[in-house]
Formats: structure tokens, sequence, C-alpha cells
């Protein structure tokens, strides 16, 4: 009997610290899918173009993403609310023109007042990518003053700018928004602050949404690139980082210029998919950039790359399901530090009844990253404690049975 004791005692402790370990890390290997989005100019106010490209490819993109500038948009409400009756999370690049420094003088806060409110008046998961690629010599948020011919802006304005615009949407209600913190893969030649400290804290962001294209030849500075060339060093620093949060590929695209022999569009959506599936466990959604702008950046350029995507998203793993996508955004607030836990627990529970509501309607290091397994299965937590307390009444049973 004493035997039996001892080896339930040490099943005890076993349980106990595996249950301490799967309630510590959130579980990001919740679901195995992917869900994918899709960019063309204007598609948020013609979604019969949306449609149109679901049919072709066979599956619904889950999400629709449009830019808005601070000078002439405010929260695009009948939009968000037409692409969400749609059946799409409305992923919203929110770009500050005029820089941070009149955003912290408060310049802007009757207007962070009146969007946040309008968030809250939208009541459902609307993704916000505020000041995205800042970390690049592009646009005016990179800079002092919003001045492109002045000095880069300090990671710690940004991040105070971040922080700040976070909270006043907040306020004002907005909590059903999901912050996307949006580095590029490349910094422009002219930023030598890693991203690592443009970091607002966990508290402030929901997804890491990582931007890079392949440019092809298309650039005089510019060369092939695979997938894992162009993504495969930002992926590896921001898991090794930020290891609780999913990552979104925010906007991405492979270029037609400069193909050759196995080094083609075609071979790039294939790997793009395989990459995915195999080798980058923690990019839980992709948003392709389907204009023909600087390049040729389109999946549907030839009929050949067209069919390629569409041979990609049909893939069981490439999912539309806008419920469990928005539950990702769950897990990853999970991990947020104590001192935020009420915050993010508001914004969860917006999510989650506005999703249930919804539902029943309509150039860093090139090499591939080793598959990783970030969590157990999910709920592993509440098994664990269940089969602890059965374990604690059998093993008071068997002393009481030992006496």
């Amino acid at each position: 009997m004493k035997t039996i004791l001892s080896r339930i005692i040490a099943l005890l402790m076993l349980l106990s610290f595996t249950a301490a370990s799967v309630n510590a890390e959130p579980n990001l290997n919740a679901s195995d899918n992917i869900y994918w989005g899709i960019f063309e100019e204007g598609l948020q106010t013609d979604l019969s173009r949306v449609q149109t490209l679901a049919t072709d490819l066979g599956k619904s993109p889950a999400m629709v993403m449009w830019y808005i500038n601070w000078r002439n948009s405010g929260f695009p409400l009948a939009q968000a609310q037409s692409v969400y009756s749609a059946g799409y999370v409305p992923h919203i690049v929110w770009e500050p023109w005029m820089g941070m420094d009149e955003i912290l003088a408060g310049k802007w806060d009757s207007y962070l007042q009146t969007f946040g409110e309008a968030v809250h008046q939208f009541g459902h998961p609307v993704m916000l990518r505020f000041g995205h690629e800042f970390n690049g010599d592009w646009y005016p948020w990179n800079y002092d003053n919003g001045n492109m011919n002045g000095t880069i802006a300090s990671a710690t304005k940004w991040v105070q700018a971040y922080q700040y615009v976070h909270d006043k949407v907040a306020a004002a209600g907005g909590n059903n928004a999901i912050w996307l913190w949006s580095p590029n893969v490349g910094n422009g030649g002219k930023n030598s602050q890693d991203i690592t400290a443009y970091y607002p804290g966990d508290q402030y962001v929901d997804w890491v949404a990582i931007d890079g294209y392949n440019w092809g030849t298309s650039q005089s500075w510019s060369s092939w690139q695979t997938f894992s060339d162009v993504f495969g060093g930002s992926y590896k620093k921001v898991v090794a980082n930020y290891p609780n949060k999913p990552i979104m590929l925010g906007e991405f695209g492979c270029s037609s210029t400069g193909e050759t022999s196995g080094r083609d569009k075609v071979s790039w959506i294939n790997d793009l998919f395989f990459q995915l599936k195999n080798n980058y466990p923690h990019i839980k959604a992709i948003t392709w950039f389907n204009v023909n702008k600087e390049t040729d950046w389109r999946f549907n350029t030839t009929a050949q790359t067209k069919a390629a995507f569409k041979a990609g998203v049909q893939d069981n793993f490439v999912a539309s399901d806008i419920t469990n996508l928005v539950a990702l955004t769950m897990v990853a607030q999970s991990s947020s530090s104590a001192s935020s836990a009420s915050s993010s627990s508001a914004k969860s529970s917006a999510s989650s009844s506005s999703v249930q509501s919804s539902s029943s309607s309509s150039a860093e290091a090139s090499s591939t990253p080793a598959a990783t397994n970030s969590g157990g299965s999910s709920g592993g937590g509440s098994i664990n404690w269940v089969s602890l307390l059965l374990l604690v009444i059998i093993a008071g049973v068997l002393v009481k049975v030992s006496k």
C-alpha cells in the first residue's frame, strides 16, 4: 500500500507541474490553420469583387484589408459594417501621415475620441494596424515632425505614440479593436534601430504583423528572394522575443520580374504554402497585396500563378472561419502582464460576443526555421486540473484504506 501511495504522490506532483506549465503559456497551436486575407484597391466598397474572387479560388478570405489616412478619414464605420456583414474581418491599416509629434502634443485627441467611439459603435472585431513599417525610412511617421527630410524618430517616441493612440481608443470604448504591431523585414538603410526597440508591450499588441516582399529584379537594388529569404530572419527574431504572439504576414507579395527556371512566381507561391504548412507554425494569418504597383505583386498575374494560389488556399490548413481567427487574438491576450489583465479581458469579451452574434448570419538570415510546437493540445490545463482533483480524491480514499 505504501508503494501505491508513493506512486500516486509522484503522479500528483507530475500533474501539478504539467498543469502549471500549460497555464503559464498560451497555446498558439490551438488550431493548425492559417487564415488568409486580401488587399485590392476599393474592395471594401465593392464586395462583389471579393465574392467573385472567392468563387474563382473556391474559398473565401477571412479578412479584407484597406488603408485610411488620418488627415481625411475617421473610422470607416459604414465600410467596416459592410465588410463584417459579408463575413470578413475588417483589417484597417491606419496611417498617421502627420507624424508622431502632433499626436503626442494632443492635437488629434478629439479625432481619437471620435474614432474610438465609432469603433465601439461598430461593436465587432476590427484589426487596426497603426503606423505600419515603423522601422523603415519611407513614411512620415518614421521621422521627427513627420518631415521625411529630417531625422529618423527615436523608437521610444514611436512607442509612446502607439501607446497613446491605443489608450485613447480604448478609453473611448473601442475595446473591440485588435491591435497589430507591424514591422517591415527591411529598414531602408537609414534606420539602425532594431525592431525590438519599438515593441510597446504585450498589453498593447495582439498580433505581430510582418510586412515583406520578394521584389525580384524590379528595382536596381533588388534580387530574387525565396519566401524564407524574405521572412526567415524576421520570423525567428519575433518568435524568440514574443513567443506568445500569433504572427501575421501583414502584407506581402511576389514580383513577376526577374523570373528564371525554378525561381518564378508559380514556384514562389507553391513554396509559400509549403513553408507555412511545415516550417512557420507561429504564422496564423496572411494578407496578399494583390496590386500591380511598384511591380506586379498580384498572385493572378497569369493563369498559372492563379492556379498555384488556388491550389494553396484550397488546402484544408487554410481557413476562412473568422470565429477561430478572432479566437487566436484571445489566446494572445492571455499572455499579457497582470497589470493589463482587466483591459485584455474586456477586449476578449467584446470580441467573443460580437463574433458569436455574427456567426449565426451570413534581409536577415535566409535559412528556413525549424518547425516548433509551442504548446499542448487546446484546453489541456482544464483537463489536467480535473485529473488532479480526481487523483486527490483517490489518494484520500486509499490513505483511509491503508489505515
